[in-house]
This record gives C-alpha cells, sequence and structure tokens, in this order.
C-alpha cells in the first residue's frame, strides 16, 4: 500500500492546531513568536505557557516547565492554538537544538547519540536515533561525528523519547521544498542553511545534505521552506544561477522528485517475539528501505513490523502474502 500523508497547514480533526514558530524577541518572561504559517503571524506570549521535554533519570519522558525553561531568540517552537476559541493558545512546546556525538551505531540506520555536557541535564546521557526519512538520507553519520537533534517523543516506545530532526508536523506539503544540485562535497547542511538564508529566502523549516550508502556527500540537498511563496521567491532569486565554494549550484522545485519517488509501506504481522529488525531485513533479503519493529512500555517486541520501501517494486518481488 502506499503510504502518504498530506495534511493541511495547522489543521487538525480535533484538538487545537499546531503550527511551528520561531522566537523572534525575549523580554521580562514574555516573547514574541513568529508563526511559520501561510500567511506569517506574529504572537505576543507568555512563559507561563512555554514548556520542553526532558529525559528524567528514570530515563522516561518528563516535561519541563516554570523556571527550568527558558527561549531564547531564533529558538523554534510548536504552538497549540484554539481556533474555534478565538485562538486561545493552549501551549509552547520550546524545541531547543542541543548537540553531540554519534557514539553507537548499531547498523546504518540506527545508533545513539551522546549529547555534549551542557545538555545532558535536558537529554541525558544517551539517546537514541534512526536515520532521517527526508529523501535521500539513506545511513547515520559515521562513529564520533558531530550532530544537532532535538528531544521528541519515540514513536517505537511511549516511555522513552529519542534524538529527532525538527517535527514538522503537516507532513510532505508540495511546493515548499527546493532541490540543490552541483553541490560540492564539503558542503554541510549548515552552511547550505546559511547560503539560502544570505539569499534572502526568509526562516527556514529544514535543510539536509543527504549520503549515499558509503556515508559520502552525495552532491545535493533539499530545503524546506514555511510556505509556497517564500519557495519560490527562493527559486526566483536563484534563477539566474548562483556559486558556492567555486561550484554553480542547481535549485528547482523538488515536488516532482518527491512524488516520482513515491514510498511503499507493507505491515508485517504473525512475528515471533524475539524477531528483531535486522532478522526480519536479512530474512526479506532487502536491499534498500526500513524494517521497523515497535516495541511496547516494558521493550518487548508487539508481533508485528513496518517494511517501508523507496520502490514499489521491491514489494512485489518479495513475493510477501
Amino acid at each position: 500500500m502506499s503510504h502518504k500523508a498530506v495534511v493541511a497547514d495547522g489543521k487538525r480533526s480535533e484538538g487545537p492546531s499546531e503550527y511551528m514558530g520561531k522566537c523572534l524577541s525575549a523580554d521580562g518572561g514574555v516573547y514574541s513568536v513568529e508563526l511559520l504559517s501561510d500567511p506569517p503571524r506574529e504572537l505576543e506570549l507568555s512563559h507561563s505557557l512555554l514548556w520542553q521535554w526532558a529525559v528524567a533519570p528514570s530515563m522516561k519522558p518528563k516535561r519541563l516547565s516554570g523556571d527550568a525553561v527558558r527561549m531564547e531568540v531564533g529558538d523554534r517552537c510548536i504552538v497549540a492554538i484554539w481556533d474555534e476559541r478565538g485562538g486561545e493558545v493552549e501551549s509552547v512546546q520550546l524545541l531547543r537544538r542541543m548537540a553531540g556525538r554519534i557514539a553507537d551505531r548499531a547498523s546504518a540506520v540506527a545508533g545513539q547519540i551522546e549529547p555534549d555536557e551542557a545538555f545532558r541535564a535536558v537529554a541525558g546521557s544517551r539517546l537514541f536515533l534512526k536515520v532521517s526519512e527526508i529523501l535521500g538520507a539513506h545511513q547515520l553519520p559515521p562513529l564520533g561525528e558531530r550532530v544537532e537533534f532535538v528531544l521528541a517523543p519515540n514513536p517505537e516506545r511511549a516511555d522513552r523519547l529519542w534524538a529527532s530532526e525538527e517535527p514538522v508536523r503537516n507532513g510532505y506539503l508540495p511546493g515548499r521544498r527546493i532541490y540543490v544540485g552541483n553541490l560540492p562535497p564539503e558542503v554541510t547542511w549548515r552552511e547550505l542553511g546559511h547560503f539560502f538564508t544570505e539569499a534572502k529566502s526568509g526562516p527556514l523549516l529544514h535543510v539536509v545534505t543527504p549520503l549515499d550508502a558509503r556515508g559520502r556527500p552525495r552532491g545535493f540537498g533539499v530545503v524546506e521552506l514555511p510556505t509556497t511563496e517564500a519557495a519560490a521567491a527562493a527559486l526566483r532569486a536563484f534563477a539566474g544561477g548562483a556559486e558556492l565554494r567555486g561550484s554553480r549550484v542547481i535549485a528547482r522545485d523538488d515536488t516532482a522528485l518527491v512524488q516520482a519517488a513515491g514510498s511503499t509501506t507493507v505491515y508485517v504481522s504473525n512475528l515471533a517475539p524475539t524477531t528483531t529488525w535486522q532478522a526480519l531485513a536479512e530474512h526479506l533479503r532487502m536491499t534498500e528501505g526500513a524494517a521497523q519493529v515497535p516495541v511496547d512500555g516494558s521493550g518487548r517486541p508487539m508481533g508485528f513490523a513496518m517494511v517501508v520501501l523507496r520502490d514499489p517494486s521491491a514489494a512485489e518481488a518479495m513475493n510477501l502474502p
């Protein structure tokens, strides 16, 4: 079955709507936050609404609030708003970007981060992570490489947090991502982000420079902007060409690429409780994609798995019932 979620910006079937935001100023417990909505808007928010995830000594998630949380200029956040109540703000979740290094790499797609000392009071000493699902990212960085992350609930274990990219609650939205090709191999995602910012493209939601199966740069990047108008403006800015580290880069709308690539998700049930994702991948002779075996709150496999394949024909080749 094909698996693709496309949800309207900030719209949900029930409960408050959630909008990505960016802190513009912080003064005396009052924050000015720009919502990266369409169109963008600015809100004045009280410190009493602010909270963030943290890892408790028991390794379980906990919510920090009050004096334990401070938002700084440039921080990202998720603002929960009751649209049907006249725009009443329910809460503001801080998405503090942290740093650490790859400390364990059990496979090409799963491992652990050791957060820097400055972040361990919030993030703990070790965090599980998986390879980004952004198109083209096939494996984790090598051991010892420094990475940045935010804390987010682990979708496979409700009683744990993991190291995640900034969550984009809206799923894939056509017209907001830009493919940037012909990048020199030494260009990092951070440098690519600065490159777009200097071109006056506005705030960015996400930047990635994918690696190939051997951990080498693939020579392109993907940049996501908050609105279709911002993406169109950025494309116009690069229409005449631009140079980065002596290379003339190519920028184009990523929508067609994503739609052409697609993905297929296969549900596998009735698994033995000892089945790991590694054993399942080996049994299915997987050469691409990822296998996930969810576990319950006690860490025990739940008896099923989700296999995500970039090439739909790969599912047919497995000859699954």
